[in-house]
């Protein structure tokens, strides 16, 4: 569904750009304003499932609280540098250093063929 959205609002974007404003605003701009709208509305839908997966969890006030405490104090946590870049490495590490692997494999193989 949001890939459909996506792909509407891009085109509809370029025909503007391409009608009204083809010299004058990049499409860095409306690229942006793109990332900007998705991310929002990534935002509000991930705000509005947790609260309805929360609400029929049948969890008590007290467990939603103490879970609110605890999302509270992770988000202090994230606040202080070296932990925020822990993180951010833990999520980005793996994916590149699996990308890494296979482009040198290809690139052995290749060099290994010539």
């Amino acid at each position: 569904m949001y890939g459909l959205l996506l792909g509407a609002l891009l085109a509809g974007l370029k025909l503007v750009q391409y009608y009204f404003f083809s010299y004058r605003i990049e499409s860095e701009f409306y690229t942006s304003f793109i990332a900007v709208f998705f991310l929002a509305m990534g935002l509000w839908a991930g705000s509005r499932w947790l609260s309805a997966l929360w609400s029929s969890s049948g969890a008590t006030p007290s467990e939603l609280a103490a879970k609110t405490e605890e999302m509270k104090s992770m988000q202090e946590r994230y606040k202080v540098a070296p932990i925020r870049w822990g993180m951010t490495l833990m999520e980005i590490f793996p994916v590149g250093l699996i990308i890494t692997i296979i482009n040198a494999w290809l690139l052995k193989k290749e060099h290994q063929t010539n």
